[in-house]
């Protein structure tokens, strides 16, 4: 049976690309359990050259182009595409754990039916060095719907983290952003809005590598405010989405997600030193959408501090001034 429909959306990874690729046909999985589906996203470099005499070479390997749609466009074609049981997103600069794959495919996944299934995943530096991507604590093998997961913490919004049900994609009509860098976000949150049975295995399946060049880690200033506009349509998208939402229950876990969502944006705003003046152009939307200052919520003492310590724009601007200064800087690093 094919189990796995993993999907790759390519932009310029010519250097990763065959890594990325060695990784998954290396394992002992039967060819029939799994197949490929690389998306050239209009790359400059020889990425497409490589994955087409690649193609030849991998059975499971089907490669397809479309015309500058961004990651969420390339992730849409392959999903028209996808025959798998399971969907699976991987980025063409990562790579996977291919014993883990082998063990998952060949004696775990057959037994699930879930509609999310979340496993582990590392993160890697330009060294190779390896660290927890996250601090976050997963409810390992206990089935949930995903609105309990949101209501208990918030689902970080990295597709490769989960394998997603394909007739759970196709019943909810799950779609991508396109032309977007964030489109994760959104689908991972919209997924777990009305995903009944999530579980969570503790298998290490993923090793996420950070690459600067990657079109979320680009630098410089038309990088790093497309970056912003992109949070922030994501952000107006769910908040759209929450006030359409009947049950209370799903609607508590999305305002979790959301609230999160909007941290994450006022810690990079300090961390990227953005100007002021885009600093209070974010704040003002967020504040437009009543999501700014941050609500006032019971989730921990963390939530709470943070609230506290950027209630306004000028304690924000604070921040962002002084966090290069030693004894600022330290304590700023723990909480930006």
């Amino acid at each position: 049976m094919l189990e796995i429909s993993i999907i790759i959306p390519v932009y310029n990874a010519e250097s990763y690309i065959e890594r990325c690729l060695q990784s998954i046909i290396s394992s002992s999985v039967p060819e029939g359990s799994y197949e490929i589906i690389a998306v050239d996203d209009s790359s400059s470099d020889r990425s497409l050259e490589l994955l087409q005499k690649m193609e030849g070479q991998i059975p499971q390997l089907h490669v397809y182009h479309r015309r500058k749609a961004g990651p969420g466009g390339a992730r849409n074609l392959g999903m028209n595409y996808a025959k798998g049981r399971y969907i699976m997103f991987v980025d063409a600069d990562d790579y996977i754990n291919t014993a883990s794959f082998s063990h998952l495919l060949s004696l775990l996944i057959s037994q699930y039916d879930q509609d999310i299934v979340g496993f582990d995943y590392l993160k890697v530096d330009s060294e190779g060095n390896e660290k927890p991507y996250s601090n976050q604590l997963l409810p390992y093998c206990r089935e949930m719907s995903g609105a309990e997961y949101m209501n208990m913490q918030q689902p970080l919004g990295i597709l490769w983290g989960y394998f997603f049900n394909r007739r759970f994609v196709l019943k909810n009509n799950l779609k991508f952003q396109e032309k977007i860098a964030h489109s994760d976000e959104d689908f991972v949150s919209r997924a777990f809005c009305v995903a009944e049975t999530v579980t969570f295995l503790p298998v290490l399946l993923y090793y996420y590598c950070y690459n600067s060049e990657s079109v979320i880690n680009k630098q410089g200033k038309e990088y790093e405010e497309k970056r912003f506009y992109d949070n922030m349509k994501v952000i107006d998208g769910l908040c759209i989405y929450r006030q359409e939402l009947s049950d209370s229950f799903v609607g508590s876990g999305l305002d979790r997600k959301i609230d999160y969502l909007i941290i994450s944006v006022i810690r990079l705003l300090v961390r990227k030193r953005m100007d002021d003046e885009f600093i209070k152009m974010c704040l003002s939307f967020f504040t437009e959408i009543n999501l700014y200052p941050l609500p006032y919520r019971r989730y921990d003492w963390k939530y709470s501090f943070f609230r506290v310590l950027t209630y306004t724009p000028k304690r924000i601007l604070w921040w962002k001034r002084y966090i290069d200064t030693p004894v600022i800087g330290k304590i700023a690093e723990k909480i930006f």
